[in-house]
């Protein structure tokens, strides 16, 4: 009878010791067992969890003193940046730190943790770390590397999923983790559609549509509800799968799909502008000139009006030259011209970020981010950089002003650390944790910043040489002798350099049609022109244009 009593309080004893498992390690090298407080340097630092600050800043202190001392001794080395890390993990302005101090005790040896003691570690923090933010996001990423020797792939659906984030760089091995993040898991929809987008770089069309649609069509799951994941969450993540699937329906050539798609997304959407520009040349390619001139129109209504787009005014030329209206097209190639000529400049300065060496692309990096971050903080500042719309543009992705909000709080933080009175060496190896963390970030933001206007840059180019095209053929075709345009004959001077084409073109300012009726943000997709083809009858071929 009293051997059963013993036993049942052994038993609650240890359920009541959570930490307790961290000291389920895996055997260590005869080179490290004079160390026998490792597992109890581990359980210290939790059961210090419910003292008060200036105690279990003391303990840091002492750990980091001790630290300094055991140069030879790199797995003591390793649990002492864990037992700190966890320490940090108590208060809201040092978790991020506390991560920094996981990866740092990862990096300098194996934590030769045991599978039960890594899943409980990897808990405590998901539950700390605010995971829908872009830093709660890097944080965790970290950690999941951290943790990876001692985690099986796949054993936690969090832990997986936050793995393959953090192996995007290598396709292959993403992709089967993402694949193997279960839907009880809050983050299977996540999954799903990082797996879509890797299908769609990989052009495997087929794989990419089948991921998407499941994120799509996916209701609110149980483990979603049960993580708090927000219904605004679940349509953000819909809305890119929706966008990302209707490019694949626009080339397949599944014009119908594609519009269907796109004009699904709800105009409060951050994604609506991407949405509405791209429709009108899915309207125009299945056959509507006129509905794809009513986009054209209301996405370069003054809604817009602070948005680099190239791309509407080319569409707009290339199917006003499609009806044969010269006039137009001309109008729709000068606004190219005015919009663009000063803002390629500048996007111009940028032409090498790919091919640059590493270096050179964490400057330019670091410049684009100060950019942004000027504009973010409402610095009214004029920039050799970037041109005013392209700033606007980068200004308007929801990722880089999210990514920006986030890094205004990391830095709220460790000017909190400035100010708290905390030991000396605490206070340095955290400020040091969150320097390091934040220059990471802006590195981060500065890359996204980048590949954004890497794409402004590629489309520019790409609007400009097929613009030079139109404007060569309207003033070299036979249509426009037969209009009675005495200009046709000049166009051959139009095959010469670019800047012959922007100075001949001419910038006649004109502003946006109707400037002063009122319009309403949900007209913005639905205006339609009513225009008939010009085309005339050309060696007997009648050439038949839909007027929808």
């Amino acid at each position: 009878m009293r051997t059963a009593l013993m036993l049942k309080i052994s038993l609650c004893a240890l359920l009541l010791m959570p930490m307790g498992l961290l000291a389920a390690t895996q055997p260590v090298p005869k080179s490290q067992e004079r160390s026998q407080k490792k597992p109890a340097l581990l359980d210290l630092a939790w059961s210090l969890q419910k003292e008060s600050l200036e105690k279990r800043m003391a303990f840091t202190e002492k750990i980091l003193t001790d630290f300094e001392a055991q140069k030879d001794a790199p797995h003591l080395r390793a649990r002492m940046l864990l037992a700190a890390g966890l320490i940090f993990l108590k208060e809201k302005d040092t978790r991020l730190a506390g991560v920094d101090f996981i990866s740092r005790a990862a990096k300098s040896a194996p934590l030769q943790l045991s599978p039960v003691a890594a899943q409980f570690l990897w808990k405590e923090f998901l539950k700390s770390i605010d995971w829908k933010t872009a830093t709660g996001t890097s944080a965790l990423t970290d950690l999941a590397v951290a943790l990876a020797d001692s985690l099986p792939s796949g054993k936690i659906p969090s832990h997986t999923y936050y793995l393959a984030l953090a192996k995007m760089a290598e396709p292959s091995v993403a992709l089967t983790l993402f694949s193997q993040v279960e839907i009880s898991s809050e983050f299977y929809r996540q999954a799903k559609l990082h797996e879509g987008l890797i299908q769609v770089s990989r052009n495997d069309v087929p794989a990419a549509k089948k991921a998407l649609e499941v994120v799509i069509s996916l209701e609110p799951t149980e483990a979603e509800k049960d993580a708090g994941v927000s219904t605004q969450h679940v349509v953000d993540l819909k809305e890119r799968a929706v966008l990302n699937l209707a490019r694949l329906h626009f080339e397949s050539k599944e014009f119908k799909e594609a519009i269907t798609l796109y004009r699904s997304i709800d105009a409060e959407s951050p994604l609506f502008y991407e949405s509405l520009s791209e429709q009108g040349w899915a309207f125009f390619m299945a056959g509507h000139p006129n509905r794809a001139l009513g986009v054209g129109y209301g996405a370069t209504s003054p809604h817009f009006n602070r948005q680099f787009q190239p791309d509407q005014y080319y569409l707009s030329a290339a199917v006003n030259y499609w009806l044969c209206d010269f006039s137009a097209a001309r109008e729709n190639i000068q606004d190219f011209v005015l919009h663009t000529r000063e803002e390629a400049t500048q996007l111009r300065r940028w032409s090498d970020y790919r091919t640059a060496n590493a270096e050179t692309r964490s400057n330019q990096e670091m410049k684009i981010y100060s950019v942004v971050e000027a504009m973010y903080q409402g610095v009214n500042h004029r920039n050799n950089l970037l041109g005013p719309r392209s700033l606007q543009s980068l200004g308007r992705k929801k990722a880089i002003h999210q990514a920006l909000a986030d890094i205004a709080e990391l830095r709220s933080s460790r000017l909190q650390i400035q100010k708290n009175n905390f030991p000396p060496r605490t206070k340095r190896n955290l400020l040091s944790a969150f320097m390091a963390r934040e220059q990471r970030e802006k590195l981060r933001i500065g890359r996204l910043a980048m590949s954004h206007v890497d794409v402004m840059r590629s489309e520019y180019e790409r609007a400009l040489n097929q613009v030079r095209l139109i404007h060569l053929e309207i003033m070299t075709a036979e249509k426009d002798k037969l209009m009675n345009n005495s200009r046709s004959a000049q166009g051959q001077q139009f095959l010469g350099s670019e800047r012959e084409f922007l100075d001949s073109v001419g910038t006649s300012p004109r502003i946006w049609k109707d400037k002063k009726r009122e319009f309403w943000k949900d007209e913005l997709d639905s205006f339609v022109f009513n225009k008939q083809s010009q085309c005339k009858q050309l060696e007997g071929e009648e050439r038949q244009h839909a007027t929808k």
